[in-house]
């Protein structure tokens, strides 16, 4: 098993914090959590230890692991939107 430097758990662990802000309130469960920290650590593990291609490769995957973690929930960016707010947002930007 891999060991790394505090400065690495510092940027997998604010890679992980900063990717949950971008899933919706009513999907960011543990599970997702633990498949998106998953990620990170994968990546980790094969050299890449940059806080930005961490959230890179997190963000990348977050659909994806949404949709198989919510099945039935409407995930994913329609064509052309953006995506949705950060959760600590108090207003929406919808139209």
């Amino acid at each position: 098993m891999p060991s790394y430097s505090p400065e690495v758990i510092h940027s997998m662990r604010a890679a992980l914090n900063e990717v949950m802000t971008k899933i919706p309130v009513d999907q960011a469960t543990q599970e997702v959590k633990a498949s998106m920290a998953e990620i990170i650590l994968k990546t980790a593990a094969e050299g890449q230890t940059n806080y930005e291609v961490l959230l890179a490769a997190a963000s990348q995957q977050m659909w994806a692991v949404l949709s198989q973690l919510t099945p039935g929930a409407s995930v994913g960016p329609a064509r052309g939107a953006a995506l949705p707010p950060v959760r600590s947002a108090s207003v929406s930007t919808r139209s």
